[in-house]
């Protein structure tokens, strides 16, 4: 190896390999301890129509390597510039290059992002989860209701049809919480009165608003 590389800038630039016998253009290409003759129609090279990406695709085809990981190193110089010509870099047939192989980057794999399971909520967190959501779906609607009842009759009984409808399908949750624990259980009988009495306020604003049709 370190014979190669003393001779890598000992290369004849852009000259012929000598032999009348030549056929062909050849670069001469060691990578590892493997030698290769890459070959090339002859005058190729010296034409200019040999770059060398053309180089690093059948370094890569020969070795196995993906030419991405592939490095060229030709008369003492990286060969980074694919496009480059060998001619325009000095190099004709039968100039020595070393392919050196760079390490493939581990692939990262993305560990998939799985959701946290909802928590489950106690007897007790469930009575205050009701209480909180019969406020938030209709704290602001029965309000309304109650202090500015809609004048027309069927509005009127529509509206209050349907704040009612939705207070009574978060008490019937409550029918479905128990518990042997007395402090919850007197608990859930404490919010099941304070919604009625919501019940009864919208009732009574329905009453007051006018007749019903």
């Amino acid at each position: 190896m370190r014979k190669f590389f003393n001779n890598l800038s000992g290369n004849k630039s852009n000259g012929e390999a000598e032999g009348p016998e030549r056929t062909e253009d050849v670069i001469n290409v060691k990578h590892g301890k493997n030698d290769y003759e890459f070959q090339f129609p002859l005058g190729a090279i010296s034409s200019g129509a040999v770059t060398v990406g053309a180089l690093r695709a059948k370094a890569s085809k020969e070795t196995g390597v993906d030419a991405n990981r592939i490095s060229l190193v030709g008369l003492g110089r990286n060969l980074k510039d694919d496009s480059a010509t060998l001619r325009s870099l000095g190099m004709g047939s039968g100039t020595k290059v070393l392919c050196m192989a760079s390490q493939q980057k581990p692939i990262s794999v993305k560990k998939p992002v799985t959701a946290a399971p909802p928590k489950l909520l106690g007897p007790g967190e469930k009575i205050e989860a009701v209480k909180q959501a019969v406020q938030d779906k209709t704290g602001a609607l029965t309000q309304e209701f109650v202090s500015n009842p809609p004048t027309d009759a069927k509005e009127r009984e529509d509206t209050h049809r349907k704040i009612s409808e939705t207070i009574m399908g978060e008490l019937l949750k409550l029918d479905g919480i128990e518990s042997d624990d007395p402090a919850v259980r007197l608990r859930r009988k404490e919010v099941v009165k304070e919604i009625q009495r919501v019940l009864e306020t919208l009732d009574a604003a329905l009453k007051k608003g006018g007749p019903s049709l």
